[in-house]
C-alpha cells in the first residue's frame, strides 16, 4: 500500500490492513509427534528428537510447569495457521487473528516461568500461540528466550501476556515473521520483542522483524543491545503503549550503541511511534495516523523522538545518533504534534544536538521544534561526507519495490546518495550485490572495505553520464556496461539526477547473468565525492545491508559461483569447470579462470559466435585445482566472442565475453 493510498484510505473507509500471506515452509521429512500436553512431555520429544527434525504440536492446551531447554536445532509446528492481521474496527482494538481450525497453545500459570530456552543454532517456531500470565501490575514470564544463537525463526505464531515475548540477546540472524504479539505489557515493563545483551560476545545481534501486528504492548519492539543491527519493514503498531508515552520501536543505548535500524513501511495507529538515541537510523515510506500522539489517551506530541544519548543518567559519546535518513512518510496527525523532535545536550560546556547528518526528505535538517540551530560538521569533529541513505529494485517500468529477483530479467535499481556539501559534489554513486554466503564472518564490530572482495559480487557504479561494472573488487577495471547487453552485468541506461540541496538519485537499468547463484544476497552502496574521496560510512562498513533472494538458474550450493560451476567452499570441484571470465566486458585483455578436479589434458580456445576457431590460448597438460590464463585481444574487433574450455577431448564448456573498445 502506497502512502496516497494509506491517505486515501483514512480519508473514506475504516483502514483496512491484510498482511499478505506468508508462504509456509514444506514440513521436513523427518518428524516426531509430542505425546502428552506438558511442559514434561514437550521436553521429552525434544530430547528424543534428532537435529533438524520437526516436533508436531497436535491441537489442544499444553500446561508448563516447567521451562523447556531447545538444545539442538530443530523446528517446533503447531496445528493453527495464521492467515492474516490487521483488519481495524474504528476504535475499537483489533480482533485477535483468525486461526484455521483449533491452535496448538502452550501455557503457563506461574507469573514468572519462561517457556522456551533456546540453547542452539536454528530453532524455528512456527504456527504456536503462546501465552503467559503477565499483568499490568505482576509477572515476569517470558516467551522465548535465546542467548547467543544464530538463526531462532519465530513464523506465524501469537504471543501474549510476557514481560518479553521473544527475548534476543546477542542473537544473530534472527527473524519475527507473521506473528501476532499482543498484551506483553507490564508497569514500566513489557516487549512484543527485546533485543538485548550489554556485551558483544557473539558479536551483537542481526534481527529482521517484517509482517507482524503489534498492540497493545508496552513497546512493540526495544533494542538497547550495542552493535545491533535491524530491519522493522511492513508490521502494524496499535494501541500500544500512550500511558506513559513509550515509544512501539524504541533504540537506547546501554554500555554500547545499535549500529543500524532500518524502520520502512509500517502502519502505527493510535500509537507513540518511534524513539532513539543511538546508531544510524532510515525511517521511510511509513504512515502515522491522526491517532498516534493523542494527549487524551497520555500521549505526547512527537512521533519521531530523538533523545539525549544517556543511560541511567551517563552520558554514553559513542552513541550519538548519525547519518539518518527521513523520507516518503505519511504524517497524518495533527501538525502540533511534530514528526520529529531533535533534543539538544551539553557537552564541554557547548550545547549541540544529539544527532548529525540527519536528512528529511533530502533536505539537511537544521533546526529543532525550539529552531536551535544544528551544527553542520558531524560530532566528533569531522567534516561532512556523502552516504547513501536509500537502495531499492524495482521491475523494468514499474514503481513497485522487490525482494527477490530473477537472474535474466531487466530490473531498475535505485539509491539515493545525501552529501552535506549539497548534491553537485556527489560523482558517482556506487552498488555491490554480494551473495550472503560470500560474506565473512562479523569481526568485532564491523567489516572492513577488503572483506568485500568475494568473487560472488556484481559491482555497479552509476555517474551522470554512464553506467559500469565489473565482476569483482579485484578487477583491474570498470567497463562501460550502457547499452551493452550478454556481459557479466547487462547495462541499459541510467540516470543521475538532483533531488533537492543535498541528495542526488541514480537509477540503472541492468540484468543480473543468466548464471546468477540462486539464494540470498545483499546490497551495498558507497557515494564517492568530486575531489575523489570514496569515504566508506558506517553504513557501508557493517554488515548491514538490503537484503533481497535471487531466483538463479544455477542453485545455490557448496561448489557454486557467480560465474558458473566452481570449486571452492571446501566443496570437492566437478571433473572439470568453466569459473570465470572477468573483466566482462573487457578492453583489451581479460582473464579466465577454470578448475580441474584431476590432472588431464585440457585446450582453451576463442572462437567467434559462428564457432570458427580464432586462437587457443593452451592445449596441453594441466594439475589438479584452480588455473587462469589471459587473452590479450589487441587487433581483435569488437564484438562477442566465445571462450570453450575442452577437458580429455570430451568436456566443453562455453561462456560468451564481450569486446569494447
Amino acid at each position: 500500500m502506497t502512502p496516497t493510498e494509506r491517505t486515501e484510505s483514512k480519508a473514506g473507509a475504516p483502514a483496512m490492513r491484510v498482511l499478505p500471506l506468508l508462504l509456509l515452509l514444506a514440513v521436513p521429512a523427518a518428524g516426531l509427534q509430542v505425546d502428552g500436553f506438558t511442559s514434561e512431555a514437550v521436553q521429552e520429544a525434544v530430547y528424543a528428537a534428532s537435529a533438524g527434525d520437526t516436533l508436531l504440536f497436535p491441537a489442544g492446551e499444553y500446561a508448563f510447569t516447567r521451562t523447556v531447554v531447545i538444545d539442538r536445532s530443530l523446528t517446533l509446528l503447531g496445528a493453527a495457521e495464521l492467515l492474516d492481521v490487521g483488519v481495524v474496527e474504528p476504535g475499537e482494538p483489533n480482533d485477535p487473528p483468525y486461526w484455521s481450525g483449533p491452535p496448538s497453545v502452550c501455557l503457563t500459570e506461574d507469573p514468572d516461568l519462561r517457556l522456551f530456552r533456546i540453547e542452539s543454532d536454528g530453532v524455528t517456531f512456527e504456527r504456536l500461540k503462546l501465552v503467559g500470565v503477565v499483568t499490568h501490575e505482576t509477572g515476569t514470564c517470558e516467551g522465548i528466550s535465546v542467548h547467543g544463537h544464530d538463526r531462532l525463526v519465530v513464523r506465524n505464531c501469537e504471543i501474549t501476556r510476557f514481560l518479553r515475548g521473544v527475548d534476543l540477546r546477542n542473537s544473530l540472524r534472527s527473524v519475527v515473521t507473521g506473528s501476532y504479539l499482543h498484551r506483553n505489557y507490564r508497569n514500566g515493563y513489557g516487549y512484543g520483542v527485546a533485543i538485548s545483551g550489554p556485551t558483544m560476545e557473539s558479536g551483537g545481534s542481526e534481527v529482521s522483524i517484517y509482517r507482524n501486528e503489534f498492540t497493545l504492548n508496552r513497546h512493540g519492539i526495544a533494542s538497547n543491545s550495542p552493535q545491533t543491527r535491524f530491519a522493522v519493514e511492513d508490521n502494524y503498531f496499535h494501541d500500544n503503549d500512550l500511558v506513559q508515552g513509550q515509544a512501539c520501536v524504541d533504540i537506547h543505548p546501554q554500555g554500547g550503541y545499535t549500529i543500524r535500524a532500518v524502520v520502512r513501511d509500517n502502519i502505527f495507529e493510535r500509537t507513540t511511534p518511534m524513539g532513539f538515541k543511538s546508531g544510524s537510523i532510515e525511517i521511510t515510506g511509513n504512515y502515522i495516523d491522526p491517532g498516534c500522539g493523542d494527549y487524551e489517551v497520555g500521549g505526547y506530541s512527537r512521533m519521531l523522538d530523538f533523545g539525549p544519548p544517556t543511560h541511567n543518567g551517563n552520558f554514553i559519546p559513542e552513541a550519538i545518533l548519525h547519518d539518518i535518513y527521513i523520507a516518503d512518510n505519511v504524517n497524518d496527525t495533527d501538525p502540533w504534534r511534530r514528526l520529529l523532535w531533535v533534543y539538544d545536550w551539553e557537552y564541554e560546556g557547548e550545547t549541540r544536538f544529539v544527532a548529525y547528518n540527519v536528512f528529511v526528505d533530502g533536505r539537511l535538517f537544521k533546526h529543532n521544534s525550539a529552531m536551535n540551530n544544528a551544527p553542520w560538521h558531524p560530532y566528533p569533529g569531522e567534516s561532512p561526507r556523502p552516504f547513501v541513505g536509500q537502495i531499492y529494485l524495482t521491475p523494468a517500468d514499474s514503481d513497485e519495490r522487490v525482494r527477490r529477483i530473477e537472474a535474466g530479467h531487466w530490473y531498475d535499481l535505485h539509491a539515493l546518495a545525501v552529501d552535506p556539501q549539497g548534491w553537485r559534489d556527489i560523482a558517482e554513486i556506487g552498488v555491490q550485490i554480494a551473495h550472503t554466503r560470500s560474506l565473512p564472518p562479523i569481526r568485532e564490530d564491523r567489516l572492513q572495505r577488503q572483506d568485500f572482495s568475494a568473487a560472488e559480487s556484481y559491482f555497479i557504479r552509476g555517474t551522470r553520464d554512464s553506467l559500469h561494472s565489473r565482476e569483482t573488487e579485484g578487477s583491474p577495471d570498470w567497463s562501460d556496461v550502457t547499452g551493452v547487453e550478454g556481459s557479466y552485468v547487462d547495462g541499459a541506461s541510467s540516470r543521475f539526477s538532483g533531488r533537492g540541496l543535498h541528495r542526488v538519485r541514480l537509477r540503472a537499468r541492468f540484468r543480473l547473468s543468466e548464471q546468477a547463484v540462486g539464494g540470498s544476497w545483499r546490497i551495498f552502496g558507497h557515494a564517492r565525492d568530486q575531489d575523489g574521496n570514496l569515504p566508506i560510512p558506517a553504513w557501508h562498513e557493517q554488515l548491514e545491508g538490503w537484503p533481497i533472494e535471487v531466483e538463479g538458474v544455477v542453485e545455490e550450493g557448496p561448489a557454486t559461483s557467480v560465474a558458473g560451476p566452481a570449486a571452492g567452499h571446501g566443496a570437492a570441484p566437478a571433473r572439470a569447470s568453466l569459473d570465470g571470465i572477468y573483466p566482462n566486458p573487457f578492453n583489451p585483455a581479460v582473464t579466465i579462470r577454470f578448475t580441474l578436479a584431476e590432472p588431464q589434458q585440457v585446450t582453451l580456445s576463442v572462437h567467434a559466435l559462428n564457432g570458427q576457431l580464432v586462437e587457443t590460448l593452451f592445449s596441453g597438460p594441466r594439475s589438479a585445482g584452480r588455473h587462469s590464463v589471459r587473452w590479450d585481444a589487441s587487433g581483435r574487433a569488437s564484438g562477442v566472442y566465445l571462450c570453450r574450455l575442452q577437458a580429455e577431448g570430451q568436456l566443453s564448456q562455453s561462456r560468451k565475453m564481450v569486446l569494447v573498445r
